[in-house]
């Protein structure tokens, strides 16, 4: 309620003002209904007495939650007031006034609820009616009065501050001020008050926060006259190339994250963003952050920045470097983030947001900076006093630079980045003072990165120096929007902020505050105090005055002007500017003369033209309108052609070229919506193929084209691949709407609809290699034949393998690092591009959307994970005597040879290629004819991620194939994936021509026990999961559920239940749960398991049926099947089903259970349920299976080895002890001294 009188007694609020308050209130709530909640839910009702309390109570607590979420409300609108959103406070009088009738009601609410109290008469004995009560009420009246005491005391309210409407503004500013400095002592806060005062004076009409406040007391005396200077447009000469607004806007992004949470929230406004935010703050620092990727030199006590950065982060191909959020004098908050997207390394410093930079902008006293220049005729220093050898600059922005500079060399945070990301670009950005320091940082680390540049927005002025403004413009440019012309500090300027200001503070003698007034002094060159360590001019004494020390700086610094005009000192922008502004409501970027700009008047659209949401409104809206002014065809009416290109959203882009387009002449035009075209190109995303088409319905030329390339003495483009997109789809702010690989995996073979004519990848490309036998790639979803792909031949898979191991000899010579950094840009790579390659996925498998999606993100777990097991590739030192020792160390095999299964066609290819790769081999994968495309969508993920061409190579082949493959006397290691007796042909193969190790992850026919003290629930999961992914083509599979008499008939009637509720249809529907059968061969098999199994007298209780979907009717799709009644003698008990079909069979003891799960040649894997843990421990130790699951199933995590047991196979996938099936050890031998003959 405190926010509610200060708004309505009109006081100057900042944008601030009602965080802390409210948040306090809001607190307070929370403790009362906490208290209530237990009070109404864990004890008796307030019934036993004369009165019913129940109601009262249940009031109350309805009135304090409400209260509590609109305190909430009214608190983040408060913070994303004018610093960020100056529409943000707009919603803040209706919250106030909707509080105003709550309030009231609580206050009378609260009053009956004493009045019944204090009239009420106990009831029953053993009744805590009193105590229950009076607490409750005690309570509710705390809280009234806390809102009391905030109305009386806190905000002041008395006559005299509200008729002296400055010293209630000095009050506002006190608390504002206090929150930055919570904690202070008394000495302090008298200093702030003093401030408040000084800032009040000036700040009356503004809603301004405190940085606001700081660049406002600067700028008010820039302009006697509140004129603008007239701007001059120059002609950017010799401007570099990436001095673009689309490069900018690009690098605003990180320029913008750096803030942290405010503008997380500021662009994440929604329930879902702030509990991600919140779910990540107790963990960033110590967890996800800090493993290794990133170094935090400081942050919030829970890390909030932190966390924000990398959520605003993380659609984008970036990793974290270094977080610093260290805000103290000169130390100003900046990240480092590799951003492998535009290959660079960005250090993005943030702007002025707290008290302490107030030091930073009153100390205007300038520096000399030593810096290397292009010694041509131009840069030579001449009678001017205006170019001097050394550049000078704000002194108070280049200490922060330099701040940074030294964190970057201390921690050689740029050295090793560029270690492990080499060829990258330097990029420094920064918004308002961030953007001044980031210029002069840029000039510090030119030297060593001469191909450095900075994009600084809303860039305050910092170079005092002429020529040393003209050499930034090199490689600084600046963005300058609206109102906000970067301002020059004139002399008239620096007289009027000593009579106005300076005597103020000077009069404000208290210790803490010194600093602030040495500041100011340095402005002068008047130095009171025997400490000068923030600098000076020795030729000046402390008794100089103020005139004097103007006038000197005149003389020395100031340009030649006309001498009836007052001198300035000229305090330049950094590098080229770009003014945005407005006229008409049509936004226009010019490149001006920064020395135009003398002086700047304040209003209050120069702050918030100056703030980060404006900045970026006026940059969208110059690139737009950059974009339709580049349209080539003159007088077209625009906006009429971009409404109807986008009503047209998903036609054929001929359809485009329209007679409804006419020109402001009224002449057909027959306009393809350029503008639609730009903001489509810059998606850099690959066009689908096509061939134009000039033709009317009936194949006539149309007039129109013929005249149009006539006239610009051309040939009709009939026929040839066209440069436009083939189909118009929403793109840039109408989103993107596609289902092809996006454009950072650049493969030409990969548009579209053509990526199932990918077939083989073969030293970094798609090949097709042509035998004569071939396969068709059929679609399970549909049934439709997609293409046709060939077989390799041996000749071929010769020419392959020689390749490979040509690759891998350059690859194992690589580094660790080098090799771990290729890992984690593809698994960088996997996430961003996770729905597209699962939508192929789920094409090429028939598997559910949601389920590939979760494959992709296992290989993204997987290439992460062994991105960093370079640890556990060290070798041994073994000292054998004081002469000689010996070490091991670990060497890749060579060329490995992969053989994938059909059922989980990208996740069993990343399982057997990342932890190869990691240790210096090349791979070879052969995957399944039945779903051979994800393979080759990988090839395609790590040549992007800088894999060298060759290290991975997909072929697709039949057993002939394969066999070549095994028998290549260069094929050092083999790995396989599919069904018992295809792996035994594979371990003799690999033993009868060239012996080599040979990993083997075969069948399984595995059993789940679900024992009669299990949660009849977790257990129906736990069975369900069990069995029904990927339609139940798991090998891992548990078909025999084995159940506890005791709880038969309750868990199958669930689990009846439950399968008959799950949707069977196209797998690329988000609410599809059992997508289609790999094939209709697959299809058949299963059927007949299930019909010999009822021949043989087993009960189907659901499923087993064919199941129609509505435009795949060709489609392979069955219901999940429950069997009951099994015995011994049947297939299903025995073999391997590969299919949804789930055995419910009974069980009566414990040993039995164990007994019937072990019942099998097979050991892959087995579940248990059940609440014991002696239970668990008891049977997972008699269990034979490679992998069992407790209260859960078909788990799986890269960090832990999975493989099966008998003939199952051997051999591990995953986890790090896979790393000795694809290296050996080296031994050697060292003797340091003379060696003895025995002989």
């Amino acid at each position: 309620m405190p926010s509610l009188v200060a708004f309505g007694r009109k006081w100057n609020i900042g944008s601030d003002d009602f965080v802390f308050p409210e948040i306090t209130e809001a607190f307070v709530r929370i403790s009362w209904v906490v208290f209530g909640v237990c009070v109404f839910v864990f004890h008796f009702p307030l019934s036993c007495s004369s009165q019913n309390f129940n109601l009262h109570l249940l009031v109350l607590l309805i009135i304090n939650i409400v209260t509590i979420l609109l305190a909430l409300l009214t608190s983040v609108l408060s913070a994303r007031g004018r610093i960020m959103d100056p529409n943000a406070r707009k919603a803040v009088p209706f919250l106030l006034h909707l509080r105003l009738p709550i309030f009231i009601t609580e206050i009378v609410w609260t009053v009956v609820a004493t009045v019944h109290a204090g009239r009420s008469t106990m009831g029953d004995a053993g009744c805590h009616f009193s105590t229950l009560v009076w607490i409750t009420i005690a309570l509710e009246w705390a809280l009234i009065l806390v809102g009391v005491i905030g109305i009386i005391f806190v905000f002041n309210l008395t006559d005299e501050e509200i008729e002296d409407n400055q010293r209630v503004s000095s009050s506002s500013w006190s608390r504002r001020l206090r929150i930055f400095k919570i904690g202070q002592d008394n000495l302090m806060r008298e200093a702030i008050d003093e401030l408040a005062l000084l800032l009040s004076s000036f700040f009356v009409d503004y809603d301004l926060v405190l940085s606001d406040a700081v660049a406002g007391l600067l700028l008010v005396y820039h302009s006697p006259n509140n004129q603008y200077s007239p701007i001059i447009e120059v002609v950017p000469e010799n401007k570099p190339a990436w001095m673009t607004l689309k490069e900018a806007e690009y690098y605003f992004h990180h320029a913008t994250c750096v803030y942290g949470w405010p503008t997380y929230l500021l662009y994440n406004f929604n329930i879902h963003s702030i509990f991600r935010l919140s779910r990540r703050l107790q963990f960033c620092g110590e967890w996800r952050c800090a493993q290794g990727k990133s170094m935090i030199i400081e942050d919030n006590c829970c890390y909030c920045n932190t966390a924000a950065v990398i959520l605003a982060n993380e659609r984008r191909n970036v990793d974290l470097v270094l977080m610093s959020y260290r805000n103290r004098l000169y130390e100003v908050p900046f990240t480092v983030i590799a951003d492998h997207e535009r290959r660079a390394v960005v250090i993005s410093i943030r702007g002025s947001c707290s008290l302490i930079d107030l030091v930073t902008d009153l100390c205007l006293e300038d520096e000399a900076m030593s810096v290397d220049v292009d010694q041509d005729a131009t840069l030579q220093m001449d009678d001017s006093l205006d170019r001097r050898g050394d550049v000078r600059v704000h002194r108070g922005m280049l200490r922060s630079a330099r701040y940074i500079f030294e964190i970057l060399e201390k921690h050689k945070v740029l050295e090793d980045v560029f270690v492990v990301n080499p060829g990258y670009q330097l990029v420094v950005t920064g918004h308002s003072l961030g953007a001044g320091v980031g210029s002069l940082l840029t000039w510090l680390l030119k030297q060593e990165y001469p191909d450095i540049k900075c994009f600084a927005f809303s860039p305050p002025g910092c170079v005092i120096s002429e020529y040393g403004q003209d050499e930034m413009e090199k490689y600084v440019m600046s963005v300058v929007s609206g109102d906000d012309i970067i301002s020059r500090m004139s002399y008239q300027s620096l007289k009027k902020l000593f009579d106005k200001v300076f005597a103020e503070l000077v009069a404000c003698q208290r210790e803490k505050y010194k600093i602030l007034i040495r500041g100011v002094y340095q402005l002068f060159f008047k130095y009171p105090w025997e400490d000068e360590g923030l600098g000076g001019h020795t030729g000046l004494n402390a008794g100089s005055d103020p005139e004097a020390a103007i006038l000197f700086r005149r003389q020395n610094y100031g340009c030649i002007d006309d001498p009836s005009l007052p001198r300035r000192m000229q305090l330049y922008a950094p590098g080229r500017i770009v003014y945005l502004s407005e006229n008409e409501g049509v936004t226009k970027h010019q490149w001006i003369d920064p020395k135009c700009l003398n002086d700047i008047k304040l209003s209050v659209s120069v702050f918030s033209d100056h703030m980060i949401a404006s900045v970026q409104r006026f940059l969208k809206n110059a690139i737009d309108a950059s974009c339709a002014s580049e349209a080539d065809i003159p007088k077209v009416e625009r906006e009429n052609a971009a409404r109807i290109a986008e009503s047209k959203i998903g036609c054929p882009y001929n359809d485009l070229f329209s007679p409804d387009l006419r020109n402001s002449d009224n002449v057909e035009s027959y306009y393809c919506s350029q503008i639609i075209t730009e903001a489509f190109k810059s998606s850099n995303i690959p066009w689908p193929s096509h061939s134009l088409n000039f033709n009317d319905s009936h194949g006539n030329l149309i007039e129109y084209w013929r005249e149009y390339f006539e006239k610009r003495g051309r040939k009709v483009p009939q026929g040839v691949e066209g440069s436009h997109p083939a189909q118009l789809r929403k793109c840039r702010l109408l989103t993107i709407v596609m289902r092809i690989l996006p454009g950072t995996i650049n493969l030409k073979s990969l548009k579209d609809s053509r990526i199932i004519e990918a077939s083989n990848w073969v030293g970094g490309q798609v090949v097709q290699l042509s035998s004569g036998k071939s396969f068709d790639l059929i679609e399970p979803r549909s049934g439709k034949t997609l293409s046709k792909w060939e077989f390799a031949n041996c000749s071929q898979v010769d020419s392959v393998v020689k390749l490979a191991k040509k690759a891998q000899l350059s690859w194992a010579s690589s580094t660790w690092m080098e090799r771990s950094n290729v890992l984690r840009r593809a698994a960088q790579l996997l996430q961003i591009h996770c729905d597209e390659i699962a939508y192929w996925e789920s094409v090429d498998n028939g598997k559910p959307i949601y389920e590939a999606k979760a494959d992709v993100l296992s290989c993204v777990d997987t290439f992460t994970f062994y991105s960093g097991v370079a640890q556990n590739l060290l070798g041994k030192h073994v000292p054998l005597d004081s002469a000689r020792y010996a070490y091991t160390k670990r060497v890749p095999v060579g060329v490995v040879a992969s053989i994938g299964a059909w059922n989980y066609p990208i996740q069993t290819c990343s399982w057997k290629t990342a932890p190869a790769l990691a240790c210096g081999n090349a791979v070879i994968y052969k995957p399944s004819p039945l779903s051979p495309v994800s393979p080759v969508i990988l090839g395609a993920v790590l040549k992007e991620a800088g894999l060298p061409d060759g290290v991975y190579n997909v072929i697709q082949g039949d057993a002939e194939t394969a066999q070549t493959l095994l028998e290549h006397e260069l094929v050092s290691k083999v790995s396989f994936t599919g069904s018992i007796p295809t792996g035994k042909k594979i371990m003799k193969a690999c033993a009868e021509r060239n012996i080599k190790p040979v990993t083997l992850e075969l069948g399984g026919k595995s059993s789940i026990i679900i024992f009669d003290d299990s949660d009849i629930d977790t257990a129906v999961s736990c069975a369900m999961m069990a069995n029904f992914y990927s339609q139940g083509q798991v090998c891992s599979n548990a078909s025999k559920v084995l159940v506890q008499k005791k709880i038969l008939d309750e868990f199958t009637r669930k689990l009846v239940e439950k399968t008959k509720k799950m949707k069977v249809g196209d797998p690329l529907e988000e609410s599809t749960k059992v997508g289609a059968h790999i094939s209709a061969e697959h299809r058949n098999k299963v059927e007949a398991y299930i019909a010999e199994a009822i021949g043989e007298g087993a009960v189907k209780l659901c499923g087993g049926e064919r199941i129609s979907v509505t435009g795949l009717e060709n489609g392979f799709y069955l219901s999940p099947c429950i069997l009951s009644n099994i015995t011994r003698n049947m297939r299903v008990y025995n073999e391997e089903i590969f299919g949804s079909v789930l055995l419910i069979i009974p069980f009566d003891t414990e040993e039995e259970a164990i007994e019937l799960a072990n019942d099998t040649k097979m050991g892959l894997a087995a579940g248990i349920v059940t609440r014991s843990l002696a239970k668990t421990a008891r049977v997972v130790d008699r269990l034979n299976a490679g992998n069992v699951y407790v209260n859960t199933y078909n788990d799986v995590s890269p960090f832990v080895p999975f493989g099966g047991m008998g003939e199952s196979g051997f051999g591990r996938e995953n986890g790090t002890s896979v790393l000795e099936h694809y290296t050996q050890i080296k031994s050697v031998f060292v003797n340091t001294e003379n060696c003895d003959n025995p002989f």
